[in-house]
């Protein structure tokens, strides 16, 4: 992969930088330069007097190398006239997170179609699975247009634990763009990341909580107030649950997006699911993702009140699951 020539934006207007909007790799780095070491002036600086080390420079694709594989467009051509916007948005966010993965580790995957095929795929193809159950967030029913209700009365809350680097949030926050789309992200450089993407993508209903699930879920602003709640390669089922269903509302979901092998942990998060408020028994909707890898999702409905002690103090959910 030649690092060359800037893109031009799949379905855009022409060459040179193609950034539809203000920013971009450079401008989201921020400048993080300062002054050096105190040793300058006194001869050669000691190491660990030496200023930051200066970014690299922007990452340069070749022509179409970000435009999206024939499985994404086919996905988004779902949303109709929605498609190219979607697709110029999407490639805008793999790129700036390529290019801030060279200074932080955000995803192992550097190649744009990886990209693609398994993260951004992946999380459209969730997203349609889901719209299937509930339809999307913020919108409106086909049984409510059939009243003649054509605004929904409130956006849905949708909360992503662990946000990582930014799939699915941020995928489903340009996908749904009038759902109030939080991500929960304790690691500070992942936390800098998303912040400086929700900017330069322009996503005014999309913020970032710096906190771990197990203090926050216990704040009354985050407490039992999400319709929806994801999670994706996080931890094992028999942690997540005390580290999502705390959030959800009675009533809401919580989306977790697994691999191939479930069962074990399906029987293992028996006893946590009924302590915490969802008793029954999860749907288990099997899915192939677009670079062919076979996956599930896990779809949990939340019927109690999960009791106040949990989340239980940090770390002992991933040390002694329930």
């Amino acid at each position: 992969m030649k690092r060359t020539s800037r893109n031009s934006r799949p379905g855009g207007a022409g060459g040179g930088a193609g950034r539809s909007r203000q920013g971009g790799p450079s401008a989201l780095r921020g400048g993080r330069g300062g002054h050096g070491g105190a040793g300058h002036d006194q001869g050669r600086p000691r190491h660990h007097d030496r200023g930051p080390r200066p970014d690299p420079p922007p990452l340069r694709f070749e022509p179409g190398e970000l435009d999206a594989p024939a499985e994404i467009r086919e996905l988004l051509s779902a949303r109709g006239d929605r498609a190219s916007e979607l697709e110029r948005s999407m490639a805008e966010f793999i790129e700036l997170l390529l290019d801030r993965t060279r200074t932080v580790n955000l995803t192992g995957d550097r190649e744009p179609a990886a990209q693609w095929l398994r993260h951004v795929g992946d999380a459209l193809v969730v997203a349609r699975q889901i719209e299937q159950l509930c339809s999307a967030p913020g919108e409106v029913r086909a049984a409510d247009a059939a009243r003649g209700l054509t605004e929904p009365e409130e956006p849905a809350r949708v909360l992503d634990v662990g946000a990582g680097g930014g799939v699915p949030g941020l995928v489903w926050a340009l996908l749904w763009p009038n759902a109030h789309v939080d991500l929960l992200e304790a690691t500070g450089k992942k936390v800098d990341f998303l912040t400086d993407a929700i900017r330069t993508l322009g996503l005014a209903r999309t913020k970032v909580l710096a906190e771990r699930a197990e203090k926050i879920a216990h704040r009354d602003e985050h407490r039992e107030q999400y319709d929806w709640v994801s999670t994706r390669a996080l931890a094992p089922l028999p942690t997540l649950v005390e580290w999502t269903l705390p959030f959800v509302k009675v009533g809401g979901y919580v989306f977790a997006i697994k691999g191939e092998d479930i069962a074990e942990e399906l029987r293992a998060s028996r006893r946590g699911r009924r302590l915490l408020g969802s008793p029954g028994d999860p749907l288990v909707m099997a899915y192939t993702r677009p670079d062919g890898r076979p996956c599930h999702l896990i779809v949990m409905k939340k019927t109690e009140w999960t009791p106040s002690p949990y989340p239980r103090r940090t770390g002992i959910a991933a040390k002694s699951p329930l």
